[in-house]
């Protein structure tokens, strides 16, 4: 049985996935945002723990380029790169397969561990919306879910379906399918 990550935009379905896998499969699901809630008080970490908190979003959602968005997101993943890094080569080396989920895995980074996974997007924008409406993220108010609605779409779904290739990982937009998928990379 092998250890395995599931990354992609927030909504799409990460954790539920990984909850149900570990869950048949007796594998460990480590969330990777929890592992970045322990480092909120670090002078260095916490500035990219709080850095989306600290913002007004209708003004960083109005007034920021897409590319801007996407840099964000690198920008805050590869700072926490590192300590990920390290934890999940520990939790690798003590030999009980694991499934990592978090949308900082991002391909880029996790080709430099030994471990295989897939990309998560939506299948639509209406469906983050939903998703966001059910479990709001930064907002409750619908008309900023559907600004994050949009940028999770357009902006970070195209990114991530980019470095998917880029990088040779399976891309879903269902998620049954990378289930299947993830089900032949666990039992390798």
């Amino acid at each position: 049985m092998n250890s395995v990550f599931i990354t992609g935009i927030p909504t799409a379905g990460k954790s539920y996935l990984a909850n149900k896998l570990c869950t048949s499969q007796g594998m460990r699901h480590i969330k990777i945002d929890d592992l970045w809630d322990t480092v909120k008080d670090d002078p260095i970490l916490g500035h990219w723990y709080h850095y989306f908190w600290h913002k007004d979003e209708a003004e960083y959602y109005g007034t920021s380029s897409p590319e801007r968005l996407w840099q964000d997101i690198v920008d805050q993943s590869e700072a926490f790169w590192p300590t990920v890094k390290k934890h999940i080569e520990q939790i690798i080396t003590e030999g009980k397969p694991a499934i990592f989920d978090g949308v900082g895995l991002l391909p880029h980074l996790m080709q430099q561990l030994p471990i295989k996974g897939v990309v998560l997007i939506a299948a639509s924008e209406q469906q983050i919306l939903d998703r966001l409406k059910a479990e709001p993220r930064w907002s409750d108010k619908e008309e900023l879910q559907r600004m994050e609605a949009h940028a999770f779409f357009t902006v970070e779904a195209p990114n991530y379906t980019e470095q998917a290739k880029k990088y040779g990982y399976p891309l879903f937009n269902d998620s049954a399918a990378a289930e299947a998928e993830l089900l032949r990379l666990i039992e390798g």
